[in-house]
């Protein structure tokens, strides 16, 4: 999150949940990167709500994967190739297509980036 405000205003308080005293979850975190409130025209984060979804979606398989949440369903090997697509969109978009930093100093990195995405892409749309 503060990479996504352009350094103007950004604050502390950013990245925070206040109400739960920790970083925030990824839900907020994916509203206020698609926020007038808290990003220009340019660094704003383009999701739909079937985009917001998605990566949510994701990020529940990723804990039930990470922390062996046996009790839970999964979701089925082919969704998890769907919901990763709009996440590598948005890590595109983030890093690639509208950073909010200076991507000279970082060429090289995001250069390597931006050929492991298509990678990634080419691979999940295989899968899709």
């Amino acid at each position: 999150m503060v990479a996504l405000s352009a350094y103007e205003n950004v604050e502390a308080e950013d990245i925070l949940d206040i109400d739960r005293k920790g970083a925030a979850s990824v839900r907020l975190l994916l509203r206020r990167a698609s926020s007038a409130d808290y990003l220009s025209e340019q660094h704003r984060l383009p999701l739909t709500s079937s985009k917001r979804k998605a990566i949510l979606k994701l990020v529940v398989v990723r804990n039930q994967t990470l922390h062996v949440l046996v009790d839970e369903e999964v979701a089925p090997l082919d969704d998890v190739f769907r919901f990763g697509l709009p996440a590598l969109e948005a890590i595109h978009h983030l890093l690639i297509e509208s950073p909010a930093f200076d991507p000279q100093k970082h060429a090289v990195d995001l250069a390597l980036i931006a050929d492991y995405l298509k990678s990634l892409k080419r691979t999940l749309e295989k899968e899709t």
